[in-house]
């Protein structure tokens, strides 16, 4: 490790990312402990990393503001750049999420948050990656201050300038990231209220409202799911407060609070009133119900009640195994993984020695997007159940949502050879061998899962989709003709249908399969282009118009897409509008290397 890093001498390094590491260093000229950020070089991204960083230093160089890290220094060694920060003495906002949330303190403190960022705001600044990992608590000061930190995707809106441009490509974090920010349209103020109010949801409830198995699964869910009441997971929050918490993750900017002044001022009375009221009594029937009273509340649908019950036998008992078992299984099941998470662990910390735990712990991991300790979890459930069928498919299926096909293989190959009538296992190692390129092995498997189910729909569109990778186009149809015999309403197999007709010049009846696959399925969004493309083989000019416009506004990325609207807008006669759109994608280019381009699904 380097010892110095121009006047200062190196501590620790506390961190690394893909383009910086944060060192804790000492400042022997003010004799004070400080946070150098050093930018990386030796990687792609070098010049990225850079100009990140001096943009961050200039942006902290502008600021002053107790509930924003103080910036001491900035420089170069090495002939990159770097930062020095204030060393804030305390933790991240991470450590401070519980299970009983103190709601007076996450009033508070998020109401310290808004005003930092209402300071940016008026400074013509945005954060644009507020997170919990980016809230700091000085715990010097009484009571601890949070600190806004990491202005490395910040964006200066200049007065009297036009808003950041669509599709401009700015990073962040999905699962804070508000709708519009996904999908690159103008950002301003509310943006980074929507994150702060997903922060509050976490801190209020122990749950985010959206998670997904990638970072862009969790961010669609931001643009089109709705997210679940706050008071689902926690009954103790105030409707007023649930109010508050929606209307700042609204998808619209403009359903909103219109700045953070009017979400402070909302609070301001809560917080009060959560501040003067005592400490909230144990829960009812304290020392007196048992497991099987909270396994009664469960058989009569009243699972809040039993993890109450189970919560309260552990504040008796902290090691009991069985309710940690218990209560992780029953939150997994409500969606609430990182609680789950939380007590499946204290179950292993008990004990070790069972397959079923490491499993369950693997699985509420994966689904919060902790892959790496999620194959972890797995790996150790098989080494203490090597054959157990559910063990080696969730490995498999792990390794192919981190995209190693190559790693998942095995395990599939494994639960087949251990399960021979598996039908999930004879799927997953097919569709691993098709990612892999191996299309006749995995013909050769799924023929072999319908000679076992016959009736399985999915089966025959899997076989159709493998058969469609290597051009027997005939062969393909077949196999989804005979998934939308045994399930007419097959989303996946009439778009795959409807695509097979425009390849064939048919574009009368690929809209017939494009319009059922809509109709079946409504997220099913690549299918608005293909049908954008049916229509305007048919000179339906108005329908494609109506097909491109629907489908941009989930995809507003999609160059592609924005040119085939502008050519139809253009036979149309309307070339004001066509201009629009095709300098709509050339503004997407510019700020992109590679664009997006269309993918339309088998």
């Amino acid at each position: 490790m380097v010892a110095r890093i121009g006047p200062y001498r190196v501590l620790n390094l506390l961190c690394e990312t893909k383009l910086s590491r944060l060192y804790k260093v000492f400042d022997q000229r003010h004799n004070r402990v400080a946070i150098l950020k050093l930018a990386l070089a030796d990687n792609a991204k070098e010049e990225s990393a850079a100009l990140t960083l001096r943009k961050e230093a200039g942006l902290l160089s502008r600021l002053s503001h107790p509930g924003i890290i103080s910036l001491y220094d900035h420089g170069e060694h090495d002939h990159q750049p770097y930062l020095v920060a204030e060393f804030v003495e305390g933790h991240s906002l991470i450590m401070e999420r519980r299970e009983r949330p103190d709601m007076g303190r996450v009033l508070s403190v998020v109401m310290a948050v808004a005003r930092a960022l209402a300071y940016l705001h008026q400074h013509n600044i945005l954060h644009l990656d507020v997170k919990p990992e980016n809230i700091l608590i000085d715990g010097r000061r009484t009571p601890p201050m949070p600190k806004l930190c990491d202005f490395g995707m910040a964006l200066v809106i200049e007065k009297n300038a036009p808003p950041p441009p669509p599709h401009r490509r700015i990073g962040g974090t999905a699962v804070y990231m508000a709708p519009e920010h996904a999908l690159g349209r103008a950002l301003d103020g509310r943006t980074d209220l929507y994150s702060l109010g997903v922060v509050l949801f976490e801190l209020l409830t122990e749950e985010k409202p959206f998670y997904g198995i990638t970072p862009t699964a969790t961010a669609i869910m931001h643009v089109q799911a709705q997210p679940p009441p706050p008071r689902l997971y926690n009954p103790e929050i105030p409707p007023a407060l649930e109010a508050i918490v929606l209307k700042a993750i609204a998808k619209n900017p403009d359903h909103r609070f219109s700045g953070l002044e009017h979400f402070i001022a909302a609070l301001a009375p809560i917080a009060s009133r959560m501040q003067a009221r005592p400490p909230e009594p144990p829960v009812m029937d304290a020392g007196t119900l048992t497991r099987a009273d909270a396994e009664k509340f469960l058989r009569a649908g009243r699972p809040d009640r039993a993890i109450a019950v189970y919560r309260d036998m552990l504040t008796r008992n902290p090691a009991d195994f069985q309710c940690h078992h218990r209560l992780g299984g029953i939150l997994y099941r409500q969606g609430r993984f990182q609680a789950a998470i939380r007590h499946l662990q204290a179950a292993i910390a008990v004990n070790n020695q069972q397959a079923e735990l490491h499993k369950d712990l693997g699985r509420a991991l994966s689904r919060t997007g902790q892959n790496e300790n999620a194959v972890a979890a797995f790996q150790k459930a098989l080494a203490l159940n090597p054959d157990n069928l559910s063990i080696l498919l969730d490995l498999g299926r792990q390794y192919n949502r981190q995209k190693q096909p190559e790693a998942a293989e095995p395990y599939f190959a494994r639960a087949l050879a251990a399960h021979p009538t598996s039908l999930a296992a004879y799927n997953g190692l097919a569709h691993t061998k098709q990612v892999l390129g191996k299309t006749a092995e995995a013909i050769t498997l799924f023929q072999k899962a319908l000679a076992l189910a016959p009736d399985q729909p999915e089966l025959h569109y899997n076989l159709g989709t493998a058969h469609l990778a290597i051009q027997e186009t005939a062969a393909a149809e077949s196999c989804f003709a005979a998934a939308l015999r045994l399930k007419p309403g097959f989303a996946a197999a009439h778009h795959a249908m409807g695509n097979i007709c425009l390849a064939a010049k048919n574009p009368v009846q690929a809209a017939v399969h494009l319009k059922a696959a809509l109709a079946a399925d409504g997220s099913g969004v690549s299918a608005l282009y293909d049908l954008g493309r049916a229509c305007r083989m048919q000179n339906d000019l108005d329908g494609a118009v109506s097909a491109f416009g629907r489908y941009l506004k989930f995809a507003a990325k999609d160059t592609t897409a924005y040119l085939a609207l502008a050519e139809v807008l253009e036979a149309q006669g309307k070339q004001e509008a066509a201009g629009k759109y095709r300098r709509m994608a050339e503004e997407l280019n510019a700020h992109s290397s590679s664009g997006q381009t269309h993918k339309t699904d088998p």
